[in-house]
């Protein structure tokens, strides 16, 4: 289950993220590479930090977008892509890092229509890896969470 922290502010909320230790981010402020389709921008993530060949790192992301029913996106580039689509492939991203801790930072920001929180939770639900999730949001957006299948921190 995704573990949601609130935080009255962006101030706290950075306060509290520059005392974590070994994770990835996913946030507005770190974009996919606009000059790459969707599937090198998550390949080169393999091809960089776990080493693999070029072809290697698009087969093995091939395989992910295949069991999350996303393999027609793979050749799609950001500007055809809706914002749903970019925030999948940010944190598919995300999970390629090495790290085993995965922060997504003001996740509204990233999804913008009103049904994004179920989106996202959706999307992580999907990932099936060993990545812990957590979501970091204001406490203004805590109602946009109710309902929803998340453990709420405090």
């Amino acid at each position: 289950m995704v573990t949601v922290k609130f935080f009255d502010d962006y101030h706290l909320l950075t306060d509290w993220l520059s005392y974590q230790e070994d994770f990835s981010l996913v946030a507005r402020d770190i974009p996919l590479l606009s000059n790459l389709n969707l599937l090198e921008n998550v390949a080169l993530i393999y091809e960089v930090h776990h080493h693999m060949s070029v072809k290697q790192a698009e087969l093995k992301v091939m395989q992910i977008l295949k069991t999350m029913g996303l393999e027609q996106l793979a050749l799609k580039r950001i500007a055809q892509c809706n914002d749903q689509e970019i925030f999948q492939f940010l944190l598919l991203r995300a999970t390629a890092m090495p790290q085993k801790q995965a922060f997504i930072l003001l996740p509204l920001s990233l999804v913008s229509h009103a049904d994004g929180i179920h989106v996202i939770l959706k999307t992580i639900n999907n990932l099936n890896g060993s990545l812990k999730v957590s979501i970091l949001d204001l406490k203004s957006n805590q109602i946009h969470y109710q309902g929803h299948p998340c453990h709420i921190s405090e």
